[in-house]
C-alpha cells in the first residue's frame, strides 16, 4: 500500500525525472531505510538480497 506522503513523493520525482527513474529513486531509499532492520537480524540475512543492484532487476 502506498501512502499519500509516497505518492507525492513519487509525483515530484517524475516531475524532475522520467517516471522509471523516479520508481528506481523510491525503490532505494526503502531499501536504505530498510538496511537498518535487516542488518540487524543475523538469520534474515542469509534470506535477503542485500545488493541493492539486485533490488532493481
Amino acid at each position: 500500500m502506498i501512502t499519500e506522503a509516497e505518492i507525492n513523493y513519487l509525483s515530484q520525482l517524475k516531475e524532475k525525472t522520467d517516471a522509471q527513474t523516479a520508481g528506481q529513486i523510491l525503490i532505494a531509499q526503502k531499501f536504505i531505510d530498510g538496511m537498518e532492520s535487516i542488518t540487524k537480524i543475523q538469520v534474515i540475512k542469509s534470506f535477503f538480497q542485500v545488493t541493492f543492484k539486485g533490488y532493481l532487476a
